[in-house]
């Protein structure tokens, strides 16, 4: 199976798990049979070591890892046929005690797996990509002969065994630290993984002659597996031989194909049940349904509320693109969370589309329709006049794109994939339309590279934002362009010597012959200039670029030109030009460039789009005149830069990257609209010291906001170098300049700015986070660097534990300060077995340390005894030790409360929207969540406690 993540978490985990799923390779032939049961099925005991019990604990652990990264769809009326299908097939297998659950997920492939216990997942791509039910239940059928045979569980065995040196397990908290141990220990014995890949085909084929069996006697077509396999591969009736076997000329697919037909020619007639009638269109009903849905799939499930408030007013996300439709009638203006739709004249809202994943939309070129896509590839086209969703496709192609965009009509789809193939795609069918091998000269060093940072980093990367190329299509959809900009890229160093533009007419089904300077223009970054002309840089010569005519490649005028990505505006003699997030118009009768301070997204004629201060949207003519403005429909939170709540959680702070505020929660009601900030802290005397960056000729500063009395001053300014953390400042300086490893580091009182005690760090300089409530600052060295060296030798404990170490590639040392002073508080070594796990977030308690990984967990150490106390699925993690409480988030919309000494679940809540803040108060008797559609709420902590618990139980 191919699994597709961003994270690299995942990645490895994929490898850990040997998840089993529908598109791997070939099976011994089948024998006839007069029974109506595949052979295969028992397992010898010594090759399992879990019950089938024991084996749903292991998948509950499982979920708990990996569910977060996909976003499931828990809707029964959308997922209810799947599950009927299910149904329809486990009655035709063995009895079994595993619990069978079926999920919908979103993910960029046509897909499946399944988790141990009985879980199986269906990408909604391949639903969409299945042409019939019988289809779609031949995946199903081959996930369940996966489940059956108890492969997840035999491999499982295996990694326990000869990784961990476990024979056997008891109950579910055994078996989650056991799993625990095993994610923790992954890079230690990678050739065990090799190991496991060496019978993944045989475990393929068994899964295929169990599907094939469930599917023939639950009345489904059986030819139906192999047909669908062999039109995802593209085989066209392509089975290879013994031939092309022996001497391995046969790709994967076309021995898995050679397989299926011969089991099915092998099928005994008398285990093939009547189809059982179906609806005409019933299914192809359903599947739309499915690809058409849009919500996040979870229902409001939240115990032990005291407050629940929709902020009033909401605060608006910034808007990262705005377009005026081509005849000038509608403005389509795009946030974080969705797409607006308004009318220009008068300027008002129509409607607004949910959209969180969604690429920059635009309207077709008959300015009656919104087009947009996601990165998932998930296209979608709305009718203005309907307000509802016209059609949606999930476009299907055999390999992951690094770099896409859309025709105009939402027709066409260019991917540029992972082996850097250009490719055109008809959306309706997934067709290709047109493929240029090697389109890039970007090396594989590289991409190599890149990708490799990606892996390495502790935040998220989407390749897909990155432009290995130039691309775009006709105002009109006619021609596609393209050009290489191997020539520009330097990142990761190295110039390719030559590079190469093309340009496609779609209507023909023909490439267009580029001559001259037009092809480097097209290379360098360019835009369509109405219908019949390109502007764009030339990159080798600057003084060529310019205006060309197209497709001809005549020149029409020759200017300079600067910036990184230009955009044709919707009318006019206008260019968008965008150099990192500076936006700028040219007008190229004039060549004169118009600068605002807020970003101009587009123009009409003369009119402009613009956002304004306030958070309206603006249209302002160039020619003068009054500016138009509308307030836009609340939308979610998207990211946070700051937020803070009150101790006693009657205010609340949040600020976006443009603009943030102040909520009385008591009186519910805004008390401060400010420009954004990057850190904030309320105190107990109700005041606010927020940084606000440099704007024009304020400095940046710590400024202090009074909530009662609604005044604000400036404090005093910032250092570059200097981050606020609630009631703290942190300043980095380097003793020498440009020299960031030497550096000192003050701490300053963020209400005074005065410091409160300083430090050097003459070697490396390490990670830090401070929690201003607990007073206290983490401190992390990678256990081989000289610093940390230093630190262990100093200590005898230290020393002492580091000599039992047995592996300390990517072990970590922690230390401990007190705020206030600087004091060590203590310090202790992280084993993370050879690197299997990284990092990314520590909180202090008191004596807690709570630890936040890439391994979607959090890990909770005692600071006296360096011991682990335990760990849990989840991140976004805060702790009482008032009430012994420990929250985190397990997935979006999902919060579960945990008893901090047994780590046992207490409680769990579930939101429609995800969590944007959580904090326990300071006596820790209630818990404050905010979530991204601006709710705050206010939960009664007690009742979870330890002790609320056994009352419960013992009444």
């Amino acid at each position: 199976m191919k699994f597709l993540s961003k994270s690299p978490r995942l990645q490895a985990s994929v490898l850990l798990l040997c998840l089993v799923a529908l598109f791997c390779a070939s099976a011994p032939p089948i024998a006839a049979q007069q029974e109506c049961m595949p052979p295969g099925l028992s397992q010898a005991s010594s090759q399992n070591i879990f019950t089938e019990r024991q084996e749903m604990d292991l998948g509950d652990a499982v979920a708990e890892h990996l569910q977060r990264d996909y976003r499931v769809i828990d809707d029964e009326e959308v997922t209810g046929r799947l599950r009927q299908i299910g149904a329809r097939l486990v009655k035709n297998l063995p009895p079994t005690e595993l619990k069978f659950q079926f999920f919908l997920f979103d993910i960029n492939d046509v897909n499946a797996f399944t988790l141990p216990g009985g879980r199986i997942y269906i990408s909604r791509k391949l639903v969409a990509f299945a042409q019939s039910e019988d289809e779609l239940a031949g995946v199903v059928a081959h996930e369940l002969g996966h489940i059956i045979a108890r492969h997840a569980t035999v491999d499982m065995t295996t990694l326990f065994r000869e990784i961990l040196g476990v024979t056997q397990v008891t109950d579910r908290r055994d078996i989650f630290e056991k799993y625990n141990r095993l994610i923790e220990s992954t890079a230690l014995k990678p050739r065990v993984f090799e190991k496991l890949e060496n019978h993944e085909e045989g475990n393929q084929n068994s899964a295929d002659l169990i599907g094939l069996f469930a599917m023939a006697r639950a009345g489904y077509n059986p030819q139906a597996q192999a047909a669908l396999w062999e039109r995802h591969h593209q085989l066209k009736g392509k089975k290879s031989g013994f031939f092309a076997d022996l001497f391995g000329r046969s790709r994967p697919g076309e021995k898995r194909l050679r397989e299926m037909l011969k089991s099915l020619a092998a099928l005994p007639p008398t285990c093939i049940a009547p189809a059982a009638p179906v609806a005409s269109g019933d299914f192809q009903q359903w599947q739309t349904t499915v690809i058409s849905y849009n919500g996040l799939g979870r229902k409001e499930s939240v115990a032990g509320i005291i407050s629940k408030k929709s902020l009033t007013p909401a605060l608006r996300s910034d808007l990262s693109h705005a377009r005026f439709s081509l005849d000038g009638k509608y403005i389509l203006a795009q946030d974080d969370s969705g797409v607006i739709v308004l009318t220009r004249d008068p300027l008002a809202t129509l409607f607004r589309i949910d959209a969180p994943d969604a690429k920059p939309a635009h309207f077709s070129p008959d300015s009656k329709s919104i087009v947009l896509y996601t990165p998932n590839l998930r296209v979608e086209i709305w009718d203005i006049a309907e307000q509802k969703l016209q059609t949606a496709y999930e476009v299907v192609l055999r390999k992951s794109c690094v770099q896409t965009t859309i025709s105009p009509d939402g027709k066409t789809l260019a991917c540029l994939d992972n082996d850097l193939n250009l490719t055109l795609a008809d959306v309706a069918t997934g067709t290709v339309i047109f493929e240029k091998k090697s389109f890039t000269q970007v090396g594989f060093s590289d991409l190599f590279t890149m990708l490799l940072s990606a892996l390495l980093s502790d935040s998220d990367f989407d390749i897909g934002t990155t432009e290995f190329i130039t691309m775009s299509f006709s105002p009109d959809a006619h021609y596609f362009v393209a050009g290489d900009r191997s020539l520009l890229f330097t990142a990761f160093g190295g110039l390719a010597s030559e590079s190469q533009s093309l340009a496609y007419d779609l209507m023909t089904r023909a490439t267009v012959p580029l001559k001259g300077d037009i092809k480097k223009v097209v290379a360098g970054g360019f835009a369509f200039v109405g219908l019949d002309k390109l502007v764009g840089k030339n990159a080798e010569n600057p003084k060529k670029s310019g205006l060309y005519s197209f497709p001809s490649g005549e020149p029409v005028e020759n200017f300079e030109m600067y910036g990184e990505s230009f955009l044709q505006a919707a009318s006019g003699p206008y260019v968008l030009v965008r150099t990192g997030s500076k936006r700028g118009l040219l007008e190229l009768s004039s060549r004169k460039v118009f600068t605002l301070q807020r970003p101009i997204f587009d123009v009409h004629g003369d009119s402009v789009l613009s956002e304004q201060r306030n958070a309206e949207l603006g249209v302002f003519n160039l020619k003068g005149g009054p500016t138009q403005t509308v307030a836009l429909p609340q939308s979610s939170l998207g990211r946070l830069y700051a937020a803070d709540v009150s101790p006693d959680f009657n205010w609340l702070a949040v600020s976006g990257y443009s603009r943030g505020a102040v909520w009385n929660l008591r009186e519910n009601k805004m008390s401060f609209y400010v420009r954004g900030f990057r850190g904030a802290f309320i105190d107990q005397d109700k005041m606010l010291y927020a940084d606000f960056p440099k704007q024009n000729d304020q400095e940046r500063n710590i400024a202090h906001l009074n909530l009662t009395n609604k005044t604000s001053e400036a404090g005093p300014p910032l250092e570059g170098n200097s981050q606020q953390s609630g009631a703290y400042v942190t300043e980095i300086q380097p003793t020498k300049k440009g020299n960031w490893e030497n550096v000192v580091l003050n701490v300053k009182d963020a209400r005074t700015m005065s410091v409160l005690w300083s430090t050097p760090f003459p070697k490396e300089r390490p990670r830090h986070w401070l929690n201003s409530r607990s007073g206290t600052m983490a401190l992390l060295w990678p256990v081989s660097t000289k610093a940390a060296a230093a630190e262990i030798k100093s200590l005898p404990a230290l020393s002492a534990q580091m000599s039992t170490l047995k592996e300390k590639e990517g072990d970590y040392l922690l230390k401990v300060l007190d705020l206030h002073n600087g004091k060590p508080l203590g310090q202790l070594l992280i084993e993370t077995g050879k690197g299997s796990f990284r990092i990314r977030e520590v909180i202090v308690h008191g004596d807690l340390i709570v630890i936040s990984d890439n391994q979607n967990r959090t890990l909770v150490y005692s600071l006296s005894t360096g011991r682990q106390k335990g760990k849990i699925f989840g991140g976004r993690a805060d702790v009482s030790t008032a009430s012994n409480l420990l929250a985190a988030e397990n997935g979006d919309g999902l919060m579960t409360l945990y008893d901090l000494e047994s780590i046992d679940k207490r409680e769990q809540f579930t939101f429609t929207s995800r969590i944007s803040l959580l904090r326990f108060s300071d006596d820790g008797k209630r818990l404050f969540i905010l979530t991204a559609n601006q709710t705050a709420y206010v939960v009664d902590a007690t009742l979870f406690t330890a002790a609320k618990q056994s009352s419960r139980q013992s009444q």
